[in-house]
């Protein structure tokens, strides 16, 4: 699959394309914290500990790690951790969760003159539902990847090498930087962080660029190309 484009632009979807903090994010806490108070946890007011794991959603990486903390402040069985994230996981068909402001025209403008490909992490049917629900044209990307793992750096060097792009000539987008951008970083990609969702509160990132709109990434790229 060689692509003589300018660049391959490599975008994460939740909170990068689409909105996945407010329209997802709250509802999918909820329902893994009802499914530990089913399954025995004890708490004293499930409103009360809604908003603590709502709280100690805004400061870590991911909701595997909310949950283990919540489950850990409590002193319970980390088994728990595992029956909420099933719940987590399981998908919300009445939910649909819309493009970020300006996502779709960005894409659609880039993919003129650049390559463009998708890798996001998380149930293989339910990233694929949302990129259906968005009517995210699919023959946009040379590639779209769902991922088991936060780590994404097996699937940026497949498509690195499918597409016969140099590391100095992909840019990498997303909003959670352990997971989507350091293992950019550590392969020679360009980054730019998307401060949405976990990207409005993460610290000690250091990507390349940061932005706050996507029509932000326009001028990064074409200084870049």
């Amino acid at each position: 699959m060689k692509v003589l484009r300018n660049m391959l632009i490599i975008f994460d979807v939740d909170d990068t394309l689409i909105d996945t903090w407010n329209y997802s994010m709250q509802p999918q806490l909820k329902r893994g914290l009802n499914a530990m108070v089913d399954a025995g946890l004890q708490v004293d007011d499930v409103n009360a500990a809604f908003r603590e794991v709502s709280a100690l959603n805004d400061t870590t990486a991911n909701a595997t790690e909310t949950y283990s903390q919540f489950v850990g402040n409590k002193g319970a069985d980390t088994t728990f951790v595992q029956i909420a994230m099933d719940a987590y996981n399981t998908p919300i068909e009445s939910i649909a969760i819309p493009f970020l402001d300006g996502a779709k025209e960005v894409v659609e403008t880039l993919s003129k003159t650049h390559s463009l490909a998708l890798v996001t992490h998380g149930v293989e049917a339910t990233q694929q539902r949302k990129i259906d629900n968005v009517e995210l044209d699919r023959s946009l990307f040379v590639s779209i990847i769902v991922s088991k793992k936060y780590d994404k750096k097996e699937h940026y060097q497949k498509i690195m090498g499918e597409t016969g792009f140099a590391a100095d000539k992909i840019v990498v987008i997303g909003d959670k930087f352990k997971s989507d951008l350091l293992p950019a970083k550590e392969l020679g990609m360009h980054t730019v962080h998307m401060k949405w969702g976990r990207g409005k509160v993460e610290k000690n990132v250091s990507p390349e660029f940061s932005i706050s709109h996507l029509r932000e990434l326009l001028p990064i790229i074409e200084g870049l190309a």
